[in-house]
């Protein structure tokens, strides 16, 4: 993959639903792609997107350094498409999970807890930057029963589904 602003090769280190992960030298990418979005669409998605980050980070201190938000272009083998990138510190997985991990994995629930956030608690979304334990996952966070991430996955399904239900009962 080739980002326009970015120098430097982008490798791959981790795929969700929505975004893909490359690390770039110290540099951690979260790019989500256009899908056929207008320009106009794209760029409230990511001062949205930014907003989100800057939030987060004024009221919980577990998050990774977070760098800012772009629209730019990247090429993947063919035409190149639109997307939105966040820049982040780089934070590696957690290599092992003893105690004294999962202690401060608990702490960071209960810190985001009192807060009034839910942590999307996959093992995937904590790593260790030293001696800290931090959590990577920012759309894993939210402020009710269910992590927005989660809430996209089942909006998409019922319009999914709904859809469905719809060219059926046409058809």
């Amino acid at each position: 993959m080739r980002v326009s602003c970015v120098r430097g090769r982008p490798k791959l280190v981790g795929k969700g639903i929505y975004r893909q992960v490359f690390k770039v030298r110290n540099l951690a990418l979260k790019i989500e792609k256009g899908r056929g979005k207008g320009i106009e669409e794209l760029q409230r998605r990511a001062a949205a997107m930014d907003s989100h980050q800057r939030k987060i980070r004024r009221e919980l201190t577990f998050l990774p350094a977070y760098y800012g938000t772009i629209l730019a272009e990247v090429r993947d083998g063919s035409a190149p498409s639109r997307v939105i990138i966040t820049f982040h510190e780089c934070v590696g997985p957690l290599p092992v999970y003893s105690i004294r991990t999962l202690r401060a994995i608990f702490s960071l629930i209960g810190k985001a807890s009192e807060k009034g956030y839910v942590l999307d608690i996959k093992p995937s979304n904590f790593g260790r930057k030293g001696k800290r334990v931090l959590y990577l996952d920012e759309y894993g966070i939210g402020k009710g029963p269910l992590p927005p991430d989660v809430l996209e996955d089942l909006s998409k399904f019922v319009r999914f589904a709904l859809r469905k239900l719809t060219i059926k009962r046409a058809g």
